[in-house]
């Protein structure tokens, strides 16, 4: 009837205007059964809203009589969460500049109409940026999560067009805000470790992500290490991270006369044949001045030996 206040198909909005409160006249016969359902609240920022419950679902109208049903909210509170994504190692700062890089990481928790996960697109230095499908409330750019709840966070992604890259430790911490963290370590090796986060702060919590790196090339570490002047080498130390490849025995170059590392003989000019004739003589003289040497050696092996005897002839005089 028009008098009831409502008709087919209305909705009812309860708020504070109303005093959370709506009565109809008497106008539904005895024995009406009426049911109730809530359309869903928006969530706010830092408070999410759980399952309606109803005092008595369905309503059975009596005669003379209000049949009065209570509808009771929940809230639940809930935290902004950002992951702060940092690369560290050998090959750290080319990953974070690149401008390629791209990690994901995968959310997932507990609500009380089922599980809940969301994931999450992460760049070193920039703020984290929830995929589609997300099932957390955003508002504002914001990825809210409610607290005192085990919220399950894993790496599941990994792209860099950074070339020569190996990923090794995954480390997790709070890096902001009020959060317990438990690090879940994985019996298989090649899986990276998951981190338990519950909330417990109403302030903005950061969560700390960083991923250590290594290079499949390798790595020269720079310790200067005194190397004699070998011909036509250099006694500096190794450039660091510059592979140093151990020289192969040289073979004559085919159609080149000599030998490598040497110059190839050329024509002699007048100067140099002058120069050639004295050393020719000075190389004359050091070959005489070696045999004089080895006279001079074995007169001294000739004395020494000469010594001996006498001290041995006296000792048997003596005796």
């Amino acid at each position: 009837p028009e008098n009831a206040g409502i008709a087919v198909g209305d909705k009812v909005t309860l708020n504070a205007a109303n005093k959370w409160k709506w009565t109809s006249d008497k106008v539904l016969p005895k024995g009406t059964k009426v049911t109730f359902a809530e359309v869903t609240p928006v969530n706010l920022p830092g408070v999410d809203w759980g399952a309606p419950e109803f005092s008595s679902e369905p309503i059975e109208v009596g005669a003379d009589e209000t049949a009065v049903v209570k509808i009771k909210n929940t809230p639940i509170p809930t935290t902004p969460v950002d992951v702060d994504k940092s690369v560290t190692g050998p090959k750290g700062k080319d990953v974070e500049k690149d401008e390629s890089s791209t990690f994901q990481v995968k959310a997932t928790w507990t609500a009380w109409d089922g599980e809940k996960s969301c994931i999450f697109d992460v760049v070193p230095g920039k703020s984290a940026v929830p995929a589609e499908g997300c099932e957390a409330t955003i508002i504002d750019d914001k990825v809210y999560f409610p607290r005192n709840t085990e919220i399950t966070f894993e790496e599941v992604g990994q792209n860099t067009d950074v070339p020569n890259v190996k990923w090794q430790e995954v480390l997790w911490t709070i890096a902001k805000g009020k959060a317990d963290i438990t690090v879940n370590e994985s019996e298989d090796e090649t899986k990276a470790p998951t981190a338990t986060v519950t909330i417990t702060g109403d302030k903005d919590v950061t969560i700390g992500l960083e991923n250590k790196t290594s290079s499949n090339g390798l790595i020269i570490i720079p310790i200067p290490i005194p190397l004699p002047p070998f011909p036509g080498g250099s006694s500096n130390p190794p450039t660091p991270n510059t592979p140093v490849t151990p020289g192969k025995p040289g073979e004559p170059t085919p159609g080149k006369p000599g030998h490598p590392g040497k110059p190839l003989p050329q024509s002699p000019s007048k100067s140099d044949q002058a120069q050639s004739a004295k050393g020719s003589s000075s190389q004359k003289g050091l070959a005489r001045t070696g045999a004089n040497v080895i006279w001079l050696a074995g007169g001294a092996l000739l004395l020494l030996a000469a010594g001996a005897f006498l001290i041995t002839r006296n000792k048997k005089r003596n005796s």
